[in-house]
């Protein structure tokens, strides 16, 4: 007797919970629900990471508004958050694409899934409502704590904090929609630039030469005369008309931040009313139609796609002539192949690498208009310095999981016919060529603008290379004695891993205080920069010391066999 449809559907749920739940226990660290004392604590740096991120908000929102900068009364007009959303929206579907690319068609989990008794369909749901979960977090950290100060700065009534947790829940769909049609796109494109890699190369560099380009160009326009106060009701007014003239042409993201905030009805704003449930009906309508379309394209072409992605197809390589290289030589060019296929890798380093010097470029240019005295000036050193580790040391935490990414093929290290030393430093050589790249990039443009002479901004340069290696030494050691092999080799990625956590903090902590040592010296320094440069070479190069020799100690504790 065939089990009824309310059987099956039950099944088909009990089923598709399953795999949700397994996936997020491959993902998610679930220990804190083991203790009660771990939970509350966890909870607690949540929130307090939550009022943390609304207070910032907050307070910028607050000081644009006391400006009157984009209205005449001292509020902050929704209208702004046409522009701020339309970057969240946007960088949101960008990153789900990119990452439901990887997760629905690269995951190391496929392989199993695939050989579930579930329909395939199911499987795609699966990973669809786990990575919905990943938005969901994401938000909560930062999207609605803005929208939470937004309110405040604004003054809305309690009706509006209930509405906006009660709408993320859906606005954070959205972007996980269009990532699961845009992602068949992005699959197909990646095989084709697997099977042109010179077609993509030539891609990327014309991609990110064109950007580049562009952004100096824009930044090199902008005037070293400004004048604040004359010119504040101008500014002002061009950026009220920039803003009326957006709202009119990317009308569909204005209604969706009238959905959220409500419209004004003489001179107030009044959250809840039709036109609000009108707008959330069609919003949830374009939802919908993607969904629809996720499935529509994933039936009949997920499963062959997930499965025709694995590493062990047959593929028909032109063989090429063996050379000898010597066994250290070796480890580097494997390295390097290896980084150069990681796209993501790839991009995090590029973006951060090629961005910083970018917004020295900008700040000085902002600076240059500024007439400061000699104390501001040294302020102004100060926070260049800055501006230059906080970005390159905080994208050192990838580093924290190099060695994790590597599964359980990472312990194949210890059978090297090598010190264990020589291939785990191997991996860090092209992260310190590139990151002192961008540094001696960066510390250029800042001579450029701030004048030092070449024996004060040389060793000034060293030692913030040294700084940077040092903390990168640092991260390596973090994920030497806490690997996280096991996540990587399960599910080819994980998230809240502890030694990123670790690294990003000391990196905020290190920047912070080099920063501050440096305008404290630059003001005792009387004018002569050569000294407090020299005694900041000596510190990074004392840090960089200390930190290889512990690097290479935890080395020796780790992979020592008795």
């Amino acid at each position: 007797m065939k089990p009824s449809a309310d059987k099956t559907r039950r099944n088909e749920l009990s089923h598709l919970k399953t795999l949700v739940f397994m996936q997020l226990q491959d993902k998610l660290d679930f220990s804190f629900t083991s203790s009660r004392k771990l939970f509350i604590r966890k909870v607690v740096l949540s929130v307090v990471k939550f009022i943390l991120v609304a207070a910032v908000a907050f307070g910028l929102f607050q000081v644009t508004a006391s400006l009157r900068l984009f209205s005449s009364r001292a509020i902050v007009p929704p209208e702004v958050l046409t522009v701020i959303m339309t970057v969240i929206l946007a960088l949101s579907a960008i990153a789900c694409t990119v990452g439901l690319t990887k997760q629905l068609y690269y995951a190391d989990d496929n392989r199993v899934l695939i050989t579930y008794p579930v329909k395939n369909n199911m499987i795609f749901t699966s990973k669809l409502l786990v990575f919905y979960f990943y938005e969901c977090l994401k938000n909560l950290t930062f999207s609605v704590p803005l929208l939470v100060g937004f309110g405040i700065c604004n003054t809305y009534g309690w009706i509006y904090y209930i509405w906006l947790f009660v709408v993320y829940v859906f606005i954070s769909a959205f972007p996980v929609a269009i990532g699961g049609v845009l992602s068949i796109f992005a699959m197909w494109l990646n095989r084709v630039f697997k099977r042109l890699p010179v077609l993509k190369a030539l891609c990327v560099v014309a991609l990110v030469a064109g950007i580049v380009y562009g952004v100096v160009k824009l930044i090199l326009i902008i005037p070293t005369d400004i004048d604040l106060v004359g010119y504040g009701a101008k500014i002002s007014g061009q950026i009220r008309d920039f803003l009326s003239a957006y709202n009119s042409r990317l009308w569909l993201v204005r209604c969706f931040v009238y959905m959220i905030t409500g419209k004004a009805v003489n001179m107030d704003y009044v959250v809840l009313s039709g036109q609000t449930f009108l707008y959330f009906g069609v919003f949830v309508g374009i939802i919908g139609v993607f969904v629809l379309l996720c499935f529509l394209l994933s039936q009949p072409l997920f499963f062959k796609m997930m499965s025709s992605s694995f590493e062990y197809e047959k593929k028909r390589i032109q063989s090429k002539g063996n050379h000898r290289h010597s066994k250290y030589f070796a480890f580097i060019q494997k390295e390097y192949r290896t980084f150069s296929r990681d796209t993501g890798l790839v991009a995090n380093f590029l973006g951060v690498y090629l961005a910083m010097p970018i917004l020295i470029l900008l700040l000085n240019q902002i600076y240059s208009a500024l007439n400061t005295k000699l104390q501001g000036d040294y302020m102004t050193y100060a926070f260049n310095l800055l501006m230059i580790l906080l970005p390159v040391l905080s994208s050192n935490s990838i580093v924290a999981t190099l060695y994790s990414r590597e599964g359980r093929a990472g312990y194949i290290k210890k059978t090297k016919p090598v010190k264990y030393a020589f291939p785990l430093t191997a991996k860090l050589i092209i992260t310190i060529v590139m990151s002192s790249i961008s540094i001696i990039a960066a510390m250029a443009i800042f001579q450029g603008y701030c004048r030092f002479e070449f024996t004060a901004i040389a060793p000034l340069t060293v030692g913030i290379v040294a700084v940077q290696v040092a903390h990168l030494f640092y991260c390596a050691s973090c994920d030497i004695m806490n690997p996280q092999n096991e996540q990587y080799s399960t599910t080819g990625d994980t998230i809240n891993n502890p030694n990123e956590t670790r690294a990003t903090i000391i990196a905020f902590l290190i920047s912070v205080v080099i920063a501050g040592f440096s305008f404290k010296l630059f003001s005792e320094s009387d004018g002569v920069l050569q000294i407090p440069c020299i005694k900041l070479m000596a510190i990074g190069l004392v840090l960089l010391a200390l930190s290889v020799w512990i690097y290479y100690l935890k080395i020796k504790v780790y992979y020592l066999e008795k």
